[in-house]
């Protein structure tokens, strides 16, 4: 089997266990000296943890710790190994999908260290001032969202926006307080196999009788302050095919984009959306919200947004 012809390929000790399910071995950590074999690898996903540390990953992340690099993993299965384990179903994941862990485990164990230097958003004026008076937001929508000042690191004199998943997180935004260029002024950490085709703020949505889709997380948590239920965001303006599916739930979907007077890309992204979308799905009843010109939601106010919901009006795709 993979797992099993891994280890014999670099010479890694190794005793079955649990009836040959999985193998005990030698903690792969650079910083943990095992010297009495407290790691454990599965014989089949190649998932391995150590019990004493508690260090962990995948097949990939162990093969890298050994030999300084990724491996092809395909180039270490042979014929006979994928027939066998496909007619014995233990072949479940690919070795594109054993890769995925192992950006868990990289992405998880950045974030660790550099989630210490993310405090309470109350702990600094600066950070305090800018959400308060230049987003107009309220303590009740900070604590809500749970934003984060970072103080220190490479994300420093940033507001931190943290993504979750079924409860896990999978990335963050941070957004640089004070003047900075277009490109610096957001700056993500993402766990790209997670984070692929998410929706924020997707779970806490009341009901399936309308979303919001705005482009930015702070248009979002405005809106929600403003009373507005439902507002989701794809956090850009790009709108993908497993995220149509996902929409398609509510029965109402409504684009609230930027009403750029320059550039219009957002009106040319919500056009672009609302046609893939309907060619996609006929039958689907796709609104636009039009804002005062040249202002997001976020700059908007309560009566202006309002005054957009009332006058939405239902896209029709030009035949």
């Amino acid at each position: 089997m993979l797992v099993e012809a891994v280890l014999q390929k670099y010479n890694i000790p190794y005793t079955p266990y649990k009836g040959g399910e999985e193998f005990k071995i030698n903690c792969p950590n650079p910083k943990h000296i095992d010297n009495d074999p407290s790691c454990y690898i599965n014989a089949y996903s190649g998932l391995f943890h150590c019990f004493s540390c508690q260090f962990g990953g995948n097949l990939a992340r162990f093969v890298k710790l050994i030999t300084g690099e990724y491996v092809d993993l395909d180039s270490l299965i042979t014929i006979e190994d994928k027939v066998r384990l496909q007619l014995q179903n233990l072949y479940k994941i690919s070795t594109k999908s054993i890769l995925k862990y192992d950006i868990d485990a990289d992405f998880y164990d950045t974030y660790r260290l550099e989630k210490q230097n993310f405090k309470s958003v109350l702990k600094s004026k600066k950070a305090y001032k800018y959400l308060t008076e230049e987003r107009k937001f309220t303590i009740e929508t900070i604590k809500k969202f749970n934003l984060r000042y970072c103080f220190d690191g490479q994300y420093n004199n940033r507001i931190i926006i943290t993504y979750k998943s079924n409860g896990n997180v999978i990335g963050f935004n941070s957004r640089f307080i004070g003047d900075c260029s277009s490109t610096e002024r957001y700056r993500y950490f993402l766990n790209d196999i997670r984070f692929k085709n998410y929706l924020y703020n997707i779970e806490n949505i009341v009901n399936h009788n309308y979303c919001i889709i705005v482009e930015g997380p702070f248009d979002l948590m405005y809106m929600e302050q403003m009373g507005f239920k439902n507002v989701i965001s794809t956090l850009n303006t790009r709108l993908t095919d497993e995220q149509i599916l996902t929409i398609t739930d509510f029965r109402n979907i409504i684009f609230c984009y930027d009403n750029d007077i320059e550039s219009k890309a957002g009106q040319k992204a919500r056009v672009k959306n609302a046609t893939k979308l309907l060619k996609l799905c006929p039958n689907q009843r796709v609104h636009f919200m039009n804002l005062p010109e040249g202002k997001d939601p976020n700059s908007c106010s309560k009566i202006e947004l309002v005054k957009a919901w009332n006058n939405k009006y239902k896209v029709k795709l030009e035949k």
